[in-house]
């Protein structure tokens, strides 16, 4: 997450908290469940900020990019609530979608290992997000994150029928992964400050269920 965007809501209020969390390939207590220790330790991060000043999870926000976009939407899907804003720059959300080499190195090969790619798959959480709000931000020249990850998960979003409120994405039809443009850039600052002062402040407007 560029750290210019955290200087900027920085100067707006927020708290900023910047979590350093080991990446897959850094650890081996990770292998096969990507996501599950990073969302423990964001849970003892928020323990720790309710005792030491009563921080209200109601008012705390996620944020990530890549791989730390995945933590975001695990840790909105996978709290039960604990969790409610969250934005997410270029997420991934399906591991077969993702680089084969980080991949297979995290899960192994899918033929050999589909289980672990099932249960690591953000699509099968997607009716868990009812609760959240989430902002995801993706170039469609993205060589890293392949924008099939953040459609995919806003046609399952649409299958399913959840509000247009809990899931909003954004696309920068001429952008890479580092969202390169100035205006891009100034554009994704923006409209995530807005979205979370609005969410955290509970000012969004939640849609009904889609039914068809």
């Amino acid at each position: 997450m560029a750290i210019a965007l955290l200087v900027i809501l920085a100067v707006c209020g927020f708290v900023i908290l910047a979590v350093v969390l080991l990446s897959p390939e850094e650890t081996t207590t990770v292998a096969g469940r990507p996501g599950i220790p990073e969302i423990e330790d964001l849970k003892q991060v928020l323990l720790y900020l309710q005792r030491k000043w009563s921080v209200s999870p109601a008012n705390v926000g996620v944020m990530g990019s890549g791989y730390g976009g995945y933590v975001a939407l695990r840790s909105l899907a996978d709290t039960a609530g604990i969790f409610k804003c969250g934005v997410a720059v270029s997420p991934i959300v399906d591991w077969k979608l993702a680089s084969s080499a980080r991949a297979e190195k995290l899960l192994g090969l899918p033929q050999f290992n589909p289980l672990a790619y099932e249960r690591s798959n953000v699509l099968g959480r997607a009716n868990m997000l009812r609760d959240s709000h989430l902002l995801i931000f993706q170039g469609m020249k993205d060589k890293i994150v392949h924008p099939q990850h953040s459609i995919t998960l806003n046609q399952v979003s649409v299958d399913i029928g959840l509000p247009l409120s809990n899931i909003q994405t954004v696309y920068y039809p001429d952008q890479d992964h580092q969202l390169s443009n100035k205006f891009s850039k100034r554009h994704m600052f923006k409209s995530a400050r807005t979205f979370l002062e609005n969410c955290v402040n509970g000012n969004l407007i939640t849609s009904k269920p889609v039914t068809i």
